[in-house]
């Protein structure tokens, strides 16, 4: 038993500090695991990954920035923020489906399907409206279907 106040006051403060600092190191790990970030990224989310940009007369229209599953799209001065799924496997062509969270007030809560390509660095996708079925091919058909055509920025 610690008898001397000074000695009591010096263990409380290292008993506080191991207590801190555990909790710092702990904490960040239990908030990733409790918002889902430890859950490993599909192979075809993983190669999507980062930042894409589509060109028309020298200027920048659409940026698109994936990060884990997260999308972040802004379309000729409109952004779009979302939850993306990608599957590889889906036929004829691999699959995005987008989950609007963020958005234009009649996008938002609506889910949008594609289909896409990756070659190198340029993805191709083109997209139904909210809700209808994904396209077929990458034809883009006048307010039905949205073909982007991006290219990826090196980092």
């Amino acid at each position: 038993m610690l008898r001397n106040p000074w000695t009591k006051r010096c263990a409380l403060i290292a008993v506080c500090g191991a207590l801190t600092a555990a909790t710092a190191l702990v904490l960040p790990h239990a908030r990733a695991a409790a918002d889902g970030d430890d859950q490993p990224l599909s192979p075809a989310l993983k190669a999507l990954q980062g930042t894409w940009i589509a060109e028309e007369n020298g200027s920048i229209q659409t940026i698109w920035t994936i990060t884990k599953d997260s999308l972040t799209a802004r379309v000729k001065g409109v952004e779009y923020v979302g939850k993306l799924t990608a599957d590889d496997q889906a036929q004829p062509h691999p699959s995005l489906t987008a989950e609007i969270e963020k958005g234009p007030e009649d996008m938002k809560g609506k889910t949008v399907k594609g289909i896409y390509k990756l070659e190198g660095g340029k993805l191709t996708a083109n997209f139904a409206g909210p809700d209808e079925d994904p396209p077929m091919d990458f034809t883009p058909v006048a307010d039905k279907y949205h073909l982007f055509e991006l290219t990826k920025v090196k980092r």
